[in-house]
């Protein structure tokens, strides 16, 4: 361990603390590496690397400088570095007037607008709006493009929060041209005025006659169009609806088909000897295997209750549905408000649909086909023929 603090009588660091054998733990968190100490160390690669990723950095660090820095520290360290390299956000704006004589010297035909506020002599001059339109590319639309033009407007990330507007246009080949853009302070009736009447008096289109113009619902846009292009032929964009909507509908449409797909497959690997079922309001567990249902109606009538029947008939095919009744006799075998598929040559007694069991004849039924059951399960068809038989008994 070793601890030095810096003497200003010489300017230079002394050591006041040295402890040669230690026990203390390996760590590589230190806060004297802030931001510009990391920076500075990959001023270097980010020369080479401007995409350097904050993973990245982070790995290296803890390699090359032995020390654990977060994504915070990261972020303001390439930041701090892409400044070194870049210059200044302020440094730009402050080049903006030689940038602008720039561009006009070496095209002259080209149309290069600067605006700036400064409401008094004395304040510097504030960034608003700057065009630009090069010669070569508004000659190149007359001649050879189509005429058609589409304008839309982006946010700006940064310490810049702007908008920049644009306007392309199609060329023979059906493909993007670029036309004009320009970099305004917020989307208005005024910005879109000004852009527009730039792009009117460069691509010479007077009053729009013969010409499309194709956007989005923008901000002050819609307005200004009529005023700038009084005829021209305006229509709006619905490629990025179309494409949003269809892709939605698609992804659900792949999402179901998949999932159907995948629970089908699931569920033909299921071995389960019971289930629930849900009969009206209440809910029932029945235990194929074991004979049993939560109702108590097969355990103490030793006849497959309603709630198996129907998991029962539903597995074989007994010809034509015929829908149940609601009788008192009928609820032996069918639940309420679900019909049962059952063969339709059996016989029907008129007591069936007329008379309940009695109570007295109960036992007698339960012993009846309890002796006359087979072991296996009993189906639906051997489940109603041994009620009319048992009807038929009384």
């Amino acid at each position: 361990m070793l601890h030095a603090s810096w003497d200003k009588s010489d300017g230079f660091y002394k050591i006041k603390t040295l402890v040669v054998e230690h026990q203390c733990s390996v760590t590589f968190k230190n806060k004297r590496a802030d931001f510009r100490l990391v920076g500075k160390h990959f001023l270097s690669k980010l020369r080479i690397v401007l995409n350097l990723k904050l993973i990245e950095m982070i790995k290296l660090a803890r390699e090359e400088l032995s020390v654990e820095i977060n994504k915070d520290c990261c972020q303001k360290a390439k930041k701090w570095a892409l400044e070194q390299i870049r210059g200044s956000v302020v440094h730009e704006f402050n080049r903006l007037f030689d940038y602008m004589y720039v561009l006009r010297s070496v095209d002259l035909n080209g149309n290069f607008e600067l605006m700036v506020e400064r409401p008094t002599v004395d304040e510097k001059p504030k960034f608003r709006r700057l065009y630009v339109c090069f010669s070569a590319l508004k000659e190149a639309f007359k001649k050879y493009c189509r005429q058609v033009i589409s304008l839309d407007g982006c946010f700006l990330k940064g310490s810049f929060q702007g908008e920049i507007l644009s306007t392309v246009g199609r060329d023979s080949n059906d493909q993007i041209f670029p036309i004009a853009w320009a970099v305004v302070e917020v989307e208005n009736r005024d910005t879109w005025a000004w852009f527009l009447n730039n792009i009117r008096m460069d691509l010479k289109l007077e009053n729009g006659e013969k010409v499309t113009l194709i956007s989005d619902m923008q901000k002050g846009l819609l307005e200004e169009v009529p005023l700038c292009l009084p005829n021209v032929e305006h229509r709006f964009c619905a490629r990025h609806m179309f494409k949003s909507v269809i892709s939605l509908f698609e992804d659900i449409r792949h999402y179901v088909m998949h999932r159907l797909v995948e629970h089908k497959t699931k569920s033909l690997n299921w071995k389960a000897d019971g289930y629930e079922v849900l009969c009206n309001q209440d809910t029932f567990v029945v235990d194929a295997k074991g004979w049993k249902c939560t109702c108590r109606g097969w355990d103490l009538t030793g006849i497959p209750c309603s709630h198996d029947v129907h998991e029962e008939a539903a597995t074989y095919d007994f010809g034509p549905s015929i829908p149940a009744t609601t009788s008192a006799s009928s609820q032996l075998v069918v639940a309420p408000n679900q019909p049962i598929p059952i063969d339709p040559s059996i016989p029907a007694t008129s007591s069936a649909s007329s008379q309940p069991v009695a109570t007295s004849s109960q036992p007698k039924l339960v012993t009846q086909l309890r002796r006359s059951a087979p072991k296996w399960k009993i189906t639906a068809n051997r489940t109603l023929e041994l009620v009319h038989e048992a009807l038929d008994l009384e």
